[in-house]
Order: C-alpha cells, then structure tokens, then sequence
C-alpha cells in the first residue's frame, strides 16, 4: 500500500492539507504505508437461529457485506433437503442471513452445511472484513428462536 498526495498549485483557503499557518503540504509520491490491522483467522459460526422464513448464521466477527450464492449452503430438515431463496451479509455485521420458501416445523432437527470454494475470491463467499474465508465446509445444527 502507497499513499501519493498532489498539492494544488498556489496558495488554496480550502481542498488541501494546511498547517495551522497555513501553509500547504507539498506533494508526496508513493510513500509506503504499513498495515498494522494484520488478522489471519478464519470465521467462525457462533449460532444458527431459525425465525419464521429467515436462518440467521451467527459469526464471531465481522463478515464483508454482499450477497453468497445460495447454492453455497444445503439446509435439511429431518433429512428432507430445503432450497434456500439467498443469502446476504448486511454491511458491518456478523451476520448471515438466509431466506427460506417457507417455515418449517419447528421439532425437526435442522442442520446447515455451507461449502466453501478452494483459492481465494474477493465476493460470492462468506469471509470475514480482511479478505479470510470462513472455514471450507461447515456442518451446525439449527435452532429455532
């Protein structure tokens, strides 16, 4: 990461860097900045919550906002295969949230599986706000709320 700012050319009152004198911040070139945020862990699932039509996975952290593929994840009650509408992370959340066709029998025993893909992609997967994946295949019983 570089960071290059370009002084305008005189003397502006406002649209550049100033000091309290105000005299302006010559221009600078790709000067390196480090990143001290450094995080290498992964995502992990907290809890799954069924309420109504919508399935809410919890996560520990953050996750990047956009929409998942819906066929990432494969969603079973008592063994019966669900199809999920889509899938979303609203933005500074840790949350995702699915939507289902319908409600399902809350005594079934619900589990959600989610699959991953191999390499590293910037959208279509769940990944925490630094860009790591969540695990590539994850199995959590569901509960109803």
């Amino acid at each position: 990461v570089t960071l290059t700012y370009r002084d305008l050319k005189g003397d502006q009152i406002t649209g550049v860097i100033e000091d309290d004198q105000g005299r302006d911040l010559t221009s600078i070139l790709n000067v390196p900045v480090t990143n001290l945020t450094i995080d290498e862990d992964p995502p992990a699932i907290r809890d799954a919550l069924i309420d109504g039509r919508t399935l809410t996975l919890d996560f520990d952290e953050d996750l990047q906002p956009g929409t998942v593929p819906a066929s990432r994840f494969s969603l079973t009650a008592d063994g019966k295969r669900i199809s999920i509408s889509d899938a979303k992370v609203a933005a500074d959340s840790n949350l995702a949230v699915l939507t289902l066709p319908a409600s399902l029998n809350p005594d079934a025993l619900v589990m959600i599986s989610y699959r991953g893909v191999k390499g590293d992609q910037k959208s279509g997967v769940l990944q925490d706000i630094y860009g790591n994946d969540i695990e590539q295949a994850i199995r959590k019983e569901v509960v109803f709320g």
